[in-house]
C-alpha cells in the first residue's frame, strides 16, 4: 500500500535581506500551487533578495522546479536575487542532478545565504537587550503606522515585512543554542503574546491581515490593525536577560486577548 503524501508545509520569516519561505514536505504537482500563490505574494514586496529553503523537503518534482524558475526570472528581471538552501542531503543532490545549481546560487544553509548576500560585509549587530529591541520594534511600527496613510503601498509593505529587531534580539539568542525542530520566534516574547501557534510564527497571525489591507487599500483597517500590534508589543512581558532561553508565555487569559485583539 502506497504512503500518503505529506503536506507542504510554508513557514515566512523575516530575513536581513529579505523574506525567508522555509518548505517542507512534498514539492509536487499536488501542492506547487501553494508554493506559487506564497511566491506571488513575496515578490510584489520589493525585497532586494528572497530566500527559499527546500532543505525540508523529501520531494521535489519537476512541476516544482519550474515554479521556482519562474519566480527566479521575475525578481532577475527587476535587479532583485532568489536564493535557494538545499541543505547537504537529498535536496541538494536532486538539485545538482536537474542542473538547477548551474542557474540558481545554491547553499546548504541561511547562515551561508545571508553571508553570501552580504559580500563580505559583516552581520549586523542585534540590540543588545529586550527592552532596547522592544523600543526600537515599537518605533518602527509607529514609522508604520504614519506611512500607511501617505507612503506608497510598495514601501510600506516592504517595511511590514522587513526584520525587526525583536527578530534580530531572539536570531541572536536562537544562534546561541540552534536546534533543527526550533524556530527563532520560540525567543521572541512577541510570538507568545500573539498565542504561541504555528500560525504565529514570524507573526504570520498579525502580519498577513495587515498586508492584505495595505494591497486593497483600506487604510483604515490596516493602521487599526497595526495599532493593536502596538499594543501588544507595549504590553507584553519581557524575557530575563541571560543565557538562551525561550521567552515566557504569557498567562492563559493574556494568550487569549492576544488571540482576539489581533
Amino acid at each position: 500500500m502506497a504512503s500518503s503524501p505529506r503536506a507542504l508545509r510554508l513557514v515566512r520569516l523575516p530575513g536581513e535581506f529579505g523574506p525567508i519561505l522555509r518548505c517542507a514536505g512534498e514539492l509536487s504537482v499536488a501542492s506547487s500551487e501553494a508554493l506559487r500563490r506564497e511566491l506571488n505574494l513575496l515578490v510584489i514586496l520589493g525585497h532586494p533578495a528572497l530566500t527559499l529553503n527546500l532543505s525540508g523537503c523529501c520531494f521535489l518534482d519537476m512541476e516544482g522546479i519550474l515554479t521556482i524558475l519562474h519566480t527566479f526570472k521575475r525578481l532577475r528581471q527587476d535587479g532583485r536575487r532568489l536564493v535557494v538552501v538545499a541543505g547537504t542531503e537529498r535536496t541538494a543532490r536532486l538539485l545538482q542532478v536537474v542542473g538547477l545549481t548551474q542557474i540558481l546560487p545554491v547553499f546548504p544553509t541561511e547562515e551561508a545565504a545571508a553571508a553570501a548576500l552580504r559580500c563580505g560585509r559583516p552581520s549586523p549587530s542585534a540590540p543588545k537587550s529586550w527592552a532596547v529591541a522592544r523600543m526600537e520594534t515599537l518605533a518602527r511600527w509607529c514609522a508604520i503606522q504614519e506611512a500607511i496613510e501617505e507612503g506608497p503601498p510598495a514601501e510600506v509593505l516592504r517595511q511590514i515585512t522587513s526584520m525587526f529587531t525583536l527578530c534580530e534580539r531572539a536570531e541572536e539568542i536562537f544562534q546561541e543554542r540552534p536546534t533543527p525542530t526550533a524556530y527563532r520566534c520560540q525567543f521572541c516574547p512577541l510570538f507568545y503574546a500573539l498565542g504561541g501557534r504555528s500560525a504565529d510564527i514570524g507573526c504570520r497571525s498579525a502580519l498577513d491581515p495587515v498586508i492584505e489591507a495595505v494591497r486593497v487599500g483600506n487604510l483604515a483597517s490596516a493602521q487599526a490593525r497595526v495599532a493593536d500590534l502596538i499594543g501588544a508589543i507595549e504590553e507584553m512581558p519581557l524575557p530575563e536577560e541571560g543565557p538562551a532561553r525561550p521567552a515566557p508565555r504569557p498567562s492563559t487569559a493574556g494568550q487569549a486577548a492576544g488571540r482576539t485583539k489581533l
